[in-house]
């Protein structure tokens, strides 16, 4: 499920760095779209999304928030 949220966040992800990361107990207990929703607002938290991101969209992350 990380690996999906890294997937969904790739294209709007600055290249000039690494990440090492891993679940807690309660993020192996999240669903998908929540740790992607997390995900997301932790690299943007830490700058490290470009600056055109339009923000998280679990069904189709290059339209941009979600409308829910």
């Amino acid at each position: 499920m990380l690996k999906e949220g890294f997937r969904r966040l790739l294209p709007w992800m600055r290249g000039d760095f690494m990440i090492v990361a891993g679940l807690t107990s309660t993020g192996m207990r999240s669903g998908s779209r929540e740790i992607y929703e997390e995900l997301a607002n932790l690299l943007q938290k830490g700058g490290l999304l470009l600056p055109g991101w339009p923000g998280p969209n679990w069904n189709d992350p290059s339209k941009g928030v979600d409308k829910v």
